[in-house]
């Protein structure tokens, strides 16, 4: 089964913690646009960015995921 990003509750998660899309890219290591695509459901955040969206946000991977608690390694991807 492929991972599956929640990208609005990733949006929600980063506008309660005052974060600008600009500050949030810089903090998980990705583009602002990445990240824009990510949270718009546009594109599906990878295992990485997903590890670095949950340390940033201060939650857990399944919050923002389709319910995982733990992914594999890898990168983003476009879905």
């Amino acid at each position: 089964m492929p991972l599956k990003t929640d990208g609005a509750k990733i949006r929600e998660l980063r506008e309660r913690k005052a974060l600008t899309l600009t500050e949030f890219a810089q903090q998980v290591g990705y583009a602002m646009n990445s990240v824009h695509l990510i949270e718009v459901g546009k594109a599906n955040g990878g295992p990485k960015f997903i590890r670095a969206a949950a340390r940033v946000l201060g939650c857990e991977i399944e919050d923002i995921t389709d319910g995982l608690r733990e992914v594999p390694k890898g990168e983003a991807r476009s879905t």
